[in-house]
């Protein structure tokens, strides 16, 4: 897809970005999966339907690495042009390559040390 494309999807969708993007984040909310990455894992190690539960299984091995928020059924680039928090720029943004590495820090994320949350006690 052309960053034309792109550009022209940004125009046509800011006036109602706003009032989308808290609706949107609400239903997201129902429709996301918590995934655990570890430190020294090439891929996820753990998938989990609610974080209470991701952070149990955490603790319990006391592990070390990140657990992210992701939306189901979509891409994470497809999600965050979805909610305004990412708009390509340039033409490579709308690649496969840059699409097939693009992480957003706009995810709900967390981070763990021996299986207790960073900053949370």
């Amino acid at each position: 897809m052309s960053l034309a494309y792109f550009n022209k999807i940004k125009i046509s969708s800011v006036s109602v970005q706003n009032e989308r993007k808290s609706s949107i984040l609400l239903q997201e909310e129902k429709h996301t999966m918590w995934v655990f990455h570890g430190a020294s894992a090439q891929f996820a190690i753990g998938v989990f339907s609610s974080r209470e539960k991701a952070e149990t299984w955490i603790n319990r091995h006391q592990l070390i690495g990140v657990l992210t928020r992701y939306p189901v059924d979509t891409g994470v680039y497809d999600w965050a042009i979805e909610t305004g928090m990412f708009s390509p720029q340039k033409e490579y943004q709308t690649g496969a390559k840059f699409i097939g590495r693009f992480t957003s820090a706009s995810q709900e994320h967390f981070h763990y040390e021996s299986g207790i949350e960073e900053g949370g006690g």
